[in-house]
């Protein structure tokens, strides 16, 4: 019996609010890019079907197609600059045609007319003539055009009528890129309504001619699938649109040099070999060997009985480009795979939809009504456990059970149910050699394999995880919020973590209790006592508590007294803001006083504390003015008054930037144009802090004009010493700058700032900085 019988209805009634949100979440494809991503890690554990790190029974010479590369070395091998004549693809289909290739698909679009010679095109329409005559279909791209300048508005971009005359085969070329700008579906058809026709892609025209079943088989389609001759395409969450079932990364891609070599998921030639035969010169005569001589049927090496088993025959062949320049590159699944990243050539992606139908390798969804019903089962079984189990055991119960749907959800996608417990095998026990051999002797796998075609099954995994986690987290802070509500706020409690400042204003404006805030310029300090830990080692816990409270104490007590707040303490480190809760004009004079105040302090302190045998402290102090987000940041129940963004982040870094500079109060650029002529400053250097990159100009405080006060023994002597030494450093003199900065440590031999740049002076005059040195320094 449940301890609180309305438990479980509260947690169910939660989960089902969140049930409902995250099916209008979906509505809005707000969660299909993560989603997207997780298919992509399916893809990568699943690994390649073929090629070098290929994990099934297949190899890349068994597949049905085969890749013809305008690539790098045909670039420059090829003795015509792109575009190619079209006498090149004349020769190109002739070749192929003579090597055996069953059909020859071109990704390439033949629009306009050859510019480069006057009979290319028909020299192109007729190898394709010759090529048909002799069973070889060639393949050309058309795309469809949709221009509402237009009338039509919708029309086929075909090749030019010279070689549409050869009647060849033509597919549609379209790209249908994923919100994130992956390529993982593919195109199947299109349809203009002003022809009442359907033209075909380019890889299913490719399909249907290498099966040789006529054009005119029957077309047609229902809620799985699109019927056409033999093949029973799947498709994915559109009638014509297909989920691509990569078989690896890019052929091309791979680790670089030559212990790597390319990744070779599908055979692939370069142009330049396709062309290179007794009749094609190639630019360099060392490489002309007139390769594509072994494989021709009707060659002279075939008559002799010394031609090779050609590539090409038999085989589907695509030809295309992976050349940069010509930007028919896209981002797969297997983008970033075994640590390398590589673009797939446009053609390859035709290429894997063509051996994908041919394989019958469909990834099969489920459906919508699946979908949801896993979603609700998932979030009411955590429902349940919230409401029986102690927060702690049913967050565990949990993630228990998250990891279960994701073992599941990635499970049937390879067809392998227990690929997660010989991972954690791998990663934890199985790197003990001993227990890694025996695993092995006993068959055990440790990588994923590709499942038998056709059989993997793609189920969604963000929305059912955000489910269960969801109903978990909402119903933990329900029954939270439900225990804060049975005790009594008491209203002065804000004064024990608010300024009495805030407090008095909030409690003037009650609706400032909300969350959110403003945006405001003002200056924030930050401050941190140099080698606290080192101290802290040393001293009792109940000396260092009092120790670390008077310190605290007088520090919070100068702050206040130029009207600043205590924002927050963490340890020793202190974090103030000048100009809130009420705007002032002159917040980064309030702050550069109190810093110089601190320090005056402390150095007073000193001398009580040695008589105690307390240790000296030195604090540093870091200051910046800016424009912040300040007001109430945290749930509605729990916050805390406090200034964000970027501005709060350089304090921070300026504070512990003087370990670098051996200074103890640093102030940015915006600092030091707000109180110019009020205050001894002086130029530090152009730094780019740490989490940032654009540089800085940081600067020392040094004291105050109006009582001449200066701190830390600083001198003017020794401040344009100083100032020499730096004008000196930033025209590259480093010699003069050395001399400079030695002078600056004999009038004061602890000047941290002119022992650093002595330091980088004699390092550069030793190994001088490159020419577009820009002299500023980035710390790590």
């Amino acid at each position: 019996m449940l301890k609180h019988p309305s438990r479980l209805g509260i947690s169910i009634a939660v989960g089902l609010l969140i049930f409902v949100a995250l099916l209008l979440v979906r509505s809005f494809h707000l969660l299909d890019t993560l989603e997207l991503k997780t298919l992509d890690y399916r893809y990568v554990l699943r690994g390649p079907y073929t090629g070098m790190l290929g994990r099934s029974d297949l190899s890349n010479e068994s597949l049905d197609v085969v890749l013809v590369d305008i690539d790098d070395e045909s670039h420059r091998l090829i003795p015509h600059r792109l575009p190619y004549p079209r006498d090149i693809w004349a020769t190109a289909v002739d070749n192929l045609t003579r090597a055996g290739a069953e059909v020859i698909v071109f990704d390439l679009e033949f629009d306009s007319e050859d510019d480069k010679s006057r009979h290319g095109d028909s020299l192109f329409a007729a190898s394709i003539r010759r090529a048909q005559n002799q069973g070889t279909e060639v393949v050309l791209a058309a795309k469809m055009v949709q221009q509402p300048t237009q009338v039509p508005s919708k029309y086929v971009q075909g090749p030019i009528p010279t070689l549409q005359a050869a009647n060849p085969d033509i597919g549609l070329v379209a790209e249908l890129k994923d919100m994130d700008g992956f390529t993982r579906r593919y195109i199947l058809f299109d349809y203009l309504e002003r022809e009442d026709r359907v033209y075909l892609s380019l890889g299913l025209k490719a399909v249907a001619e290498y099966l040789e079943f006529p054009a005119s088989a029957e077309l047609h389609q229902d809620e799985e699938a699109l019927h056409f001759g033999p093949l029973d395409v799947r498709t994915f969450k559109h009638p014509g649109v297909m989920l691509i079932n990569y078989y690896g990364p890019p052929s091309h891609g791979g680790p670089p040099g030559a212990d790597g070599g390319p990744w070779m998921t599908f055979r692939r030639y370069p142009l330049s070999n396709v062309l290179d035969d007794a009749a094609f010169e190639l630019k360099e005569p060392r490489e002309d060997t007139n390769w594509m001589e072994m494989f021709y049927q009707d060659g002279m090496l075939a008559e002799f009985g010394f031609a090779g088993e050609s590539p090409f025959k038999d085989k589907i062949v695509v030809i295309g480009t992976s050349l940069d320049e010509l930007h028919d590159v896209k981002e797969t699944p297997f983008f970033q795979f075994a640590g390398y990243q590589h673009l797939m050539p446009g053609m390859e992606t035709h290429a894997n939809a063509i051996q994908q139908m041919l394989d019958k390798n469909y990834i099969h969804d489920a459906s919508e009504l699946t979908i949801v019903i896993v979603l609700l089962l998932m979030i009411l079984i955590t429902a349940v456990v919230v409401s029986v189990a102690k927060p702690l055991m049913g967050g565990i119960i949990t993630l228990v059970l998250g990891w279960l749907y994701v073992d599941i959800s990635f499970g049937v996608f390879f067809q392998d149910f227990f690929w997660s417990l010989n991972r954690i095998f791998y990663l934890t026990v199985g790197q003990i050699q001993p227990v890694a051999d025996v695993a092995t002797s006993l068959g055990l796998e440790y990588t994923v394999q590709p499942p038998a075609p056709g059989t993997s099954v793609y189920i969604p995994v963000v929305a059912p995880l955000l489910g269960i986690f969801l109903t978990y987290g909402a119903n933990v802070v329900y029954q939270y919020l439900a225990e804060l509500r049975e005790k009594r706020w008491i209203r002065d409690a804000f004064g024990h973590f608010l300024n009495p400042q805030v407090v008095e204003e909030l409690m003037d404006n009650p609706d400032k209790l909300s969350l959110g805030g403003e945006r405001r310029y003002l200056t924030v300090f930050f401050s941190d006592i140099q080698n606290f830990t080192t101290i802290s080692e040393k001293m009792a816990p109940e000396a260092l508590s009092e120790f670390l409270n008077e310190y605290l104490s007088e520090v919070t007590e100068i702050i206040l007294s130029y009207n600043g707040i205590i924002d927050k303490y963490e340890g020793d480190a202190v974090m103030a803001e000048f100009g809130a809760p009420l705007p002032t004009e002159n917040h980064a004079t309030q702050a550069c006083h109190a810093a110089i105040d601190i320090q005056k302090r402390l150095s007073e302190l000193q001398e009580q504390w040695r008589e105690k045998d307390l240790p000296e402290i030195w604090t540093r102090i870091g200051v910046n003015s800016g424009v912040v987000a300040l007001g109430n940041f945290g749930s509605k129940e729990v916050f805390d008054y406090t200034a964000m963004g970027d501005a709060v982040n350089l304090g921070a870094r300026l504070e512990a930037a003087n370990k670098q500079y051996g200074t103890y109060i640093m102030i940015s650029e915006s600092t030091r144009q707000e109180v110019e002529g009020e205050f001894t400053i002086r130029f530090l250097d152009s730094l780019v802090v740490k989490g940032k990159t654009e540089p800085v100009r940081v600067y020392e405080l040094v004291g105050r004009e109006e009582d001449g006060t200066l701190l830390f023994n600083r001198d003017h002597r020794l401040l344009n010493l100083y100032s020499s030494g730096i004008e000196h450093y930033f025209n590259r003199n480093w010699e003069a700058g050395i001399a400079a900065f030695e002078e600056a440590l004999q009038v004061n031999n602890s000047d941290g700032p002119s022992r650093v740049f002595l330091k980088r002076c004699r390092e550069y005059l030793e190994h001088p900085p490159p020419d577009d040195w820009d002299g500023v320094f980035r710390m790590n």
